[in-house]
């Protein structure tokens, strides 16, 4: 098996493709691909499977910011060839939630407070808006 191709897709999937066995080189046979994922670090096999199916393979529910080691075989009825040389990835880190508290004032003199959580997600450094507190107008 060759040219295995790794896409991080989040902090917990990865999409994987690789080039097919032609027909010829199967003899007609069903083909079936072994994905084998390993943890980079403990060694700890996080997925084994088998699929019928044609690439591109989605894997789910991976730890985020993980280091793996993925590698890829074809098999058939009559044996097994071997795995791929492996390919190293490293999933996404977790997404960052921001929790910001927002005061606002509704009555006209501003001098009511309410409070409202407001869950912000994206990177570093976003402030929500703040409401514009309007002066009072005095006749």
């Amino acid at each position: 098996m060759s040219s295995v191709e790794v896409v991080v897709v989040d902090s917990d999937q990865v999409k994987l493709t690789w080039n097919e066995v032609s027909c010829w080189d199967r003899q007609g046979l069903q083909p079936r691909y072994e994905i084998l994922l390993v943890d980079a670090h403990s060694l700890a096999v996080a997925v084994n499977l088998s699929t019928n199916s044609s690439p591109p393979a989605w894997l789910y529910a991976l730890h985020a910011y993980t280091a793996y080691t993925v590698r890829v075989r074809y098999a058939n009825e009559h044996g097994t060839a071997p795995y791929s040389y492996p390919v190293n990835l490293t999933t996404l880190p977790a997404r960052a939630y921001h929790l910001y508290l927002l005061i606002y004032f509704t009555n006209i003199d501003c001098d009511v407070g309410h409070m409202q959580w407001l869950n912000v997600t994206g990177g570093e450094g976003l402030t929500p808006p703040l409401p514009q507190c309007i002066a009072p107008s005095h006749k």
